[in-house]
């Protein structure tokens, strides 16, 4: 792999990529520290200021399935982890449900259209579904929930009912989660209800893809960096059920644009852990399964690669993003980079709104979609972020095999929605 300089991303000096064995163990000791003393085993606060939810413990699976880590834990711990996780289930809707967040009175088990409630508990089922089938545990109850949702009417109607204007990253969460239930069901009870809605959902996906840029949504309005953070949830199952998908050299080229001077993908410039694990797993899925641009995405990887490590904290846990206040440097980069850029107008609206941006998310603590019940520090390691930006270091490893992170031997999720990826395509 040619020389990786910090200067081509800010200026600075060359900086020594750390040993793989230093990653791993900085995250792992890191990780140890959030597991609450004396608790059920399995659980662990989301960041070193906020509580321990279901979330949290499941997202602790994932870091540590990741970093080949499970195997070291006893019997009786993974059977304490398993039964923390379906004691959350409830046993008349089989939703996953977080005691610490549920709201008093009743939660509400629809599939709503914004993030409230309704969004949180079928996302809690989905990352359920996953940590359980990654600790070898079982679903203790039936799906019912999802009832009238085995209908394929219903799917396809519910999918046309959303705002894929206004809300297309949202929506693309929504139908993810969806999507996730229903092959669960499938393959746990051979339910032929539950493969028709599957078919009509990808019918309906296969339908309304935008072939100009592959994404859902954008031929609607939705710009295409919003495009691709939702579409990346679809993709995922596309993937999985190793279902055909279109248009693989438009997603290469808008997934590509939307890199910001600074390495990463977030609109307000600086990194988003979704944000940027949204375009390096799709870039390392389209860079496996289509021989095009393919230069141009290593070339991209590579910057990826070192702003991903300049975004691990001094604890060994990785930021959401390094905000910053926009000076005299930034405005002149941003100014050049829209001079240069092949598409003037995205890239000027991005460039402008990542400033923006910038100066109202600087050192405010970052929302987790419901996950916790007090923001994270903006300069504080969480295991959400510290899993996603793992996450791009695997992956990238796939394509750049000379980077020192190869050497781990990555494990990734088998269960669909995100942390998938099949090595052997």
């Amino acid at each position: 792999m040619k020389a990786i300089k910090k200067g081509e991303l800010s200026g600075e000096d060359k900086i020594k990529l750390k040993e793989s064995f230093t990653l791993r163990s900085e995250v792992l000791n890191w990780l140890d520290g959030l597991r609450v003393a004396g608790a059920q085993y399995g659980t662990y606060k989301m960041s070193a200021s906020t509580e321990a939810t279901l979330f949290s413990s499941c997202f602790a699976v994932f870091l540590r399935e990741l970093y080949k880590d499970l195997n070291n834990i006893s019997h009786t711990e993974r059977e304490e982890w398993i039964e923390l996780i379906q004691n959350c289930q409830d046993r008349e809707t089989g939703l996953f449900v977080d005691p610490v967040l549920k709201q008093e009175g009743k939660f509400n088990e629809n599939l709503g259209r914004d993030q409230g409630w309704g969004y949180t508990t079928w996302q809690s089922t989905t990352f359920c579904i996953s940590a359980l089938k990654t600790l070898n545990g079982s679903i203790k109850y039936p799906f019912n929930f999802l009832g009238e949702w085995k209908l394929p009417d219903k799917v396809t109607s519910w999918l046309n009912s959303l705002g894929w204007r206004r809300m297309t990253w949202c929506n693309g969460n929504l139908a993810m989660f969806l999507g996730i239930c229903l092959i669960t069901d499938y393959e746990l009870n051979n339910d032929e209800r539950a493969k028709e809605a599957l078919d009509a959902f990808l019918d309906w996906h296969d339908n309304f893809q935008d072939q100009k840029t592959g994404f859902w949504g954008t031929d609607r309005g939705t710009p295409i960096n919003i495009g691709l953070y939702g579409a990346i949830h679809q993709y995922l199952l596309y993937y999985y059920m190793n279902h055909p998908l279109k248009y693989k050299e438009k997603i290469i080229d808008n997934t590509l644009l939307i890199q910001k001077p600074d390495g990463l993908f977030s609109l307000t410039g600086a990194g988003g852990g979704c944000e940027d694990y949204d375009a390096v797993d799709t870039l390392i899925n389209m860079y496996k399964r289509i021989n095009y641009r393919r230069e141009d995405i290593k070339n991209a990887l590579e910057k990826v690669l070192v702003a991903t490590i300049n975004l691990q904290g001094e604890d060994g846990g990785f930021l959401w993003a390094k905000r910053h206040r926009f000076g005299i440097k930034d405005w002149s980069k941003i100014g050049f980079s829209i001079l240069q850029h092949r598409n003037f107008g995205y890239w000027r609206y991005s460039c402008v709104e990542a400033a923006i941006g910038q100066f109202v998310a600087y050192n405010k603590p970052r929302l987790s979609q419901g996950w916790t019940k007090t923001g994270i520090p903006a300069t504080e390691s969480d295991i959400f972020a510290t899993w996603l930006r793992s996450l791009n270091l695997a992956l990238i490893s796939q394509v750049l095999p000379e980077n020192p992170y190869a050497e781990i031997d990555w494990k990734f999720l088998k269960s669909p929605g995100l942390g998938y990826f099949d090595k052997k395509i």
